[in-house]
């Protein structure tokens, strides 16, 4: 199991520089990749593409790459960026009154006003590329797997407080035809007020009526199975978050159908602490591959 939440970085060598990558995944319906490479490196977005979709196949996934160091061996100044940086910023000077005119100093911190010359196309860089890219990748994966791990343990206890609710409503639904009728009883007596004499077959057919609407083994059985799957898949070395999630489905249906049946106070608070958890376990489901 793997969460759909993660970061990892990457960098590969690329002549006297490199190349870095950094993975940032989210949560999300389907796969969805977000890709931010800078000039020099937009001729690979095909490239990274097919990696992360060899590697991921649910969630929102952004990637950000970009050169560092000097990997061309030579460094240059991008002359026109340079200009309008430094005249809005002394445009923006003027504007709000400052004393001290802009230093060109503040060019060294601004992203891409210097470039690597030369050719930098080829497959060294695309092999560079791919690497970062793939240290990056295994990087946030292993962060996800040691998320999904933490899920599951936490889903796993839920579970169990899940199996534990079952016996006491399968108990309590019992009792309920016995105590609807001696409910029933009391209620007759007080209303004959002693004048008439309870039909005890009458009575007996109500409480097998009532016993019978009541019933909810059937709902609890499968709700019981859901549970054993549901503990198979989370096994499973996949994607699971859609089955998860499917059968979470299924055991809230089942709860409500148990909720539906209850004729008593107590079992129906027991209903509610199950469908309780079971919607915090789905609440947890989203976030699993």
């Amino acid at each position: 199991m793997r969460s759909m939440t993660g970061f990892g970085r990457g960098r590969a060598q690329l002549g006297a520089g490199w190349i870095a990558v950094e993975l940032k995944t989210l949560n999300h319906r389907f796969l969805e990749l977000r890709l931010h490479l800078s000039p020099e490196l937009t001729g690979g977005e095909d490239l990274v593409e097919k990696v992360l979709r060899s590697r991921f196949s649910r969630g929102r996934v952004e990637l950000t790459a970009r050169l560092q160091g000097d990997p061309a061996g030579v460094s240059c100044l991008n002359r026109e960026l340079a200009r309008r940086c430094l005249r809005e910023l002394e445009e923006l000077r003027v504007e709000l009154g400052l004393p001290t005119p802009v230093s060109i100093d503040v060019l060294a911190g601004v992203p891409d006003v210097f470039v690597a010359s030369g050719d930098l196309a080829g497959d060294a860089l695309e092999q560079a590329l791919a690497a970062a890219v793939e240290q990056g990748v295994q990087s946030v994966t292993d962060m996800r797997c040691r998320e999904g791990e933490a899920t599951r343990t936490d889903l796993e206890e839920r579970l169990r407080v899940i199996e534990g609710l079952l016996p006491r409503i399968e108990a309590r639904a019992a009792e309920v035809p016995t105590i609807a009728r001696d409910r029933l009883r009391a209620r007759l007596a007080r209303l004959a007020d002693g004048e008439l004499e309870i039909d005890e077959e009458r009575l007996a057919q109500e409480i097998v009526v009532l016993a019978d609407r009541s019933d909810v083994s059937e709902e609890l059985a499968r709700l019981r199975s859901h549970i054993d799957h549901f503990r198979a898949i989370a096994a499973e070395d996949a994607e699971v978050g859609r089955r998860l999630d499917f059968l979470l489905q299924e055991m809230a249906r089942e709860a409500s159908t148990t909720g539906a049946k209850a004729q008593d106070a107590q079992l129906q608070h027991l209903v509610v602490e199950l469908r309780g958890e079971i919607s915090r376990m789905r609440e947890q489901v989203q976030n699993v591959e």
